[in-house]
């Protein structure tokens, strides 16, 4: 059994003798437990994808060409999307990051689902509305879901 079992192990035409078998054991099953089994990721790591999906602090409104409405202290945050929503260098970023989200909604804790939805529809109306109020709709959405995911998630953890 053990000679078949290093035959296996070593691969069907291997010159390389018989392999360490515990060392091949404890590889394999390290492997295998770094593998995520879960459908989705927890609720801190979906919070954290979000937070950063809808951070724009590091971009600055004078390196997209003007100073815009939202802006605290130089720096762009999500109502000031709209003010700069032409400028090519922002829409690229936006593009990207709705991109991620797309590639993510597959992945992100159910709790944060319509969160994650929701500043996908914020990011395609910056990027397609034509009217401010469908934005100012799309924005208040967002902050509210987030938000009030955020409550449910800081009651859970709370209750565990």
């Amino acid at each position: 059994m053990g000679e078949r079992l290093a035959e296996l192990v070593a691969g069907p035409g291997s010159d390389q003798g018989a392999p360490d078998l515990e060392a091949w054991w404890k590889a394999a099953w390290a492997d295998e437990l770094a593998v995520s089994r879960e459908p989705f990721e927890g609720l801190a790591p979906s919070e954290n994808w979000l937070e950063a999906l809808s951070d724009f602090s590091g971009l600055e409104p004078e390196d997209l060409g003007g100073d815009v409405d939202g802006a605290d202290g130089g720096a762009l945050n999500l109502r000031g999307l709209w003010g700069l929503r032409e400028k090519e260098e922002l829409r690229s970023v936006i593009e990207a990051r709705l991109e991620i989200l797309r590639l993510g909604l597959d992945r992100v804790n159910p709790a944060y689902f319509n969160s994650a939805q929701s500043l996908g529809t914020l990011y395609e109306t910056v990027l397609r509305g034509e009217r401010k109020f469908e934005f100012i709709a799309a924005l208040t959405s967002f902050l509210s879901d987030f938000e009030d995911t955020r409550r449910l998630h800081r009651r859970v953890e709370a209750e565990l």
